[in-house]
């Protein structure tokens, strides 16, 4: 696999998409998927340089951001040619052999990186137009000393309109608050899109940096707090973007509050009420499990099984304070019918429906991105095909 086309045989992309429609120049919209598909390639080609993990993914995104997500923060400086192989007089003959295959080793890493580097910078002068990326081409030796990352670095800073106010933008969308009852995956993808935005501008986020963003967001809902526990007291080699997103998926998925049920917003329901309680039995139980039987361990499990009852406790009386207050709000503002909704309740959900934004086991309270067809929380008997205009017998909640 020493040439770019051997290269290119193992590439999940052929061909890239284009940087841009015909006759219009690039965007950060337009080249971002053209991108990723290049990042893609780069990292399925292994290497044992670096991380050992991404491949040659450094030749798309840039040493300073491959350092950043790369496990452990490992550097991976380009290869250097090696210098002709010189074997001193009497040297043994298994020293001879060991400096040779350290010599082929190091030649073949070399041709390996620049081959990959030649076949991805094919692939993205071919999905661009030369009009666009002439002003990086030399007049004797065209893109042949061009790299890969030069050429992104170029369309980005001129055309993705990646400027000191967008990535400032940028950030404050990355913490924009996230909304419990929305699936926590919408907030994970809040944040790899600022992140991948971020890494285009060349200030990419440290993983410890992502981490510090999810785990303030989902800690001020206060809605998690045994979670954040859980995360707080895990070593510090755990605490990684990958698992805080595990951790706290299996989380949120365990209080059940997906969905709101009333029109005002508030979700402290009987049914979410329990919710809360199972999850803290749940991660009570699993605290139990993992004790291994010892007198100082038993203690510790009793001390914080007190510490975990009088949270419930305290959530439980913050659940009746919500249920009071909706309870009140409810008086002042629903009409003598209680089976009509206020004025102003119908007039957003007329609003919301003209959209049709529908999914079978959501009805239409739903965001655009979510539908019938997209749905990662089906019920039993979802139809993906239903629509708002047929909704084959689906759920009608919000849709009337």
């Amino acid at each position: 696999m020493s040439t770019s086309t051997d290269v290119v045989s193992l590439f999940p992309h052929a061909a890239i998409l284009a940087t841009h429609p015909p006759g219009q120049a690039p965007t950060y919209e337009t080249l971002q998927p053209a991108i990723a598909q290049l990042n893609s390639n780069a990292a399925s080609i292994p290497s044992n340089e670096g991380d050992g993990i991404l491949g040659h993914l450094v030749l798309t995104v840039g040493q300073a951001t491959y350092a950043t997500i790369s496990n452990g923060n490992v550097a991976y400086p380009p290869p250097v040619a090696p210098a002709p192989l010189v074997i001193p007089q009497g040297t043994s003959a298994a020293m001879i052999t060991e400096m040779r295959r350290n010599y082929d080793d190091a030649k073949s890493t070399f041709k390996l990186y620049h081959a990959v580097d030649a076949a991805l910078k094919k692939q993205l002068i071919d999905a661009t137009d030369v009009t666009y990326i002439t002003a990086i081409k030399n007049r004797t030796t065209g893109f042949a000393l061009v790299t890969t990352r030069t050429m992104i670095a170029h369309l980005y800073t001129n055309y993705g309109r990646i400027t000191a106010d967008t990535l400032t933008d940028n950030e404050n969308k990355m913490k924009q608050d996230w909304d419990i009852t929305t699936p926590i995956e919408l907030l994970f993808d809040q944040i790899d899109e600022g992140q991948e935005y971020a890494a285009a501008g060349n200030e990419p986020y440290s993983d410890p940096q992502l981490v510090r963003i999810g785990y303030h967001l989902i800690e001020t809902t206060k809605h998690m707090e045994l979670a954040c526990r859980d995360w707080r007291a895990k070593p510090a080699a755990d605490k990684t973007w990958a698992n805080l997103k595990i951790h706290m998926k299996a989380a949120h998925l365990d209080l059940g509050l997906t969905t709101t049920t009333d029109t005002g917003g508030y979700g402290a329901n009987q049914a979410a009420k329990q919710a809360i309680d199972d999850a803290n039995q749940a991660y009570l139980a699993n605290m139990i499990e993992q004790q291994n039987g010892t007198t100082a361990t038993m203690a510790n499990m009793i001390e914080q099984h007190a510490t975990l009852k009088e949270t419930i406790t305290e959530l439980l009386n913050k659940v009746k304070e919500l249920e009071a207050k909706k309870s009140t709000d409810n008086k002042r503002t629903k009409p003598a019918n209680s089976n009509e909704y206020s004025a102003a309740s119908r007039a957003r959900r007329i609003e919301h429906n003209k959209a049709k934004h529908y999914c079978w086991t959501h009805g239409c309270r739903v965001i655009k991105e979510h539908t019938s067809a997209t749905c990662k929380t089906p019920a039993e008997g979802h139809n993906k095909a239903a629509t708002y205009d047929n909704r084959m017998g689906g759920s009608n909640e919000w849709c009337e």
